[in-house]
């Protein structure tokens, strides 16, 4: 039986899991999810972190319950109404320029060049989906940088995970998830903007 895993590295895994979420993952990738990774993930979780566990198995039963009718394609249709396009517009944009509070929501804010300037910094190009640089993936991917740093123990100028959770992504991710709950349809997604906030509240 796999053994849980401590706190710090159990949300670097988990950081790691919500940027394959949140980039659209294909019918495969959401089959070896809920067979694989995600029950992999249940049986690691810290034994002392329940609600951690419970939204993991929230997300695991409401993917295999899609698996199991072969409706996993309802997942790459919400994920496009949800977070890419929509006639009415899009509800739940995946950039923290169209959720910074009094800003009118738009693509290329002030946060995507504060994001690049981080990238810049720290010597990344981890931009491989083309989009801006304040794109929820690209930010979890930041992130997960700073947590490979401080689970090394490696000395770097660059700012703890704790403190870029705090500054750059709780703000914004709280009300992405607030639009999520509003207007999701699926049970996976609104569960993982959940996982999301509770996972960074965490670090």
């Amino acid at each position: 039986m796999n053994e849980s895993l401590s706190l710090p590295v159990f949300l670097f895994g988990c950081t790691d899991l919500l940027a394959a979420v949140f980039r659209g993952p294909t019918i495969p990738e959401y089959k070896t999810m809920a067979e694989e990774t995600l029950p992999d993930f249940i049986q690691r979780c810290p034994a002392e972190d329940d609600d951690l566990r419970s939204i993991l198995k929230s997300m695991a039963e409401s993917l295999q319950a899609l698996a199991g009718t072969d409706s996993l394609d309802n997942l790459e249709t919400e994920y496009v109404r949800l977070f890419v396009t929509n006639p009415d517009s899009v509800p739940a944009p995946l950039y923290q320029s169209c959720h910074e509070e009094g800003e009118q929501r738009r693509v290329l804010g002030p946060s995507a060049q504060a994001m690049q300037e981080r990238f810049n910094r720290a010597g990344l190009e981890p931009n491989s989906l083309g989009e801006p640089a304040d794109h929820l993936c690209l930010e979890l991917e930041y992130l997960h940088y700073l947590q490979a740093l401080s689970l090394s123990g490696a000395n770097s100028t660059s700012e703890t995970p704790a403190a870029f959770t705090r500054n750059q992504m709780l703000p914004w991710t709280e009300r992405f998830r607030e639009a999520v709950e509003e207007h999701g349809q699926e049970p996976f997604f609104i569960a993982a903007a959940k996982l999301l906030c509770l996972v960074l509240g965490k670090i």
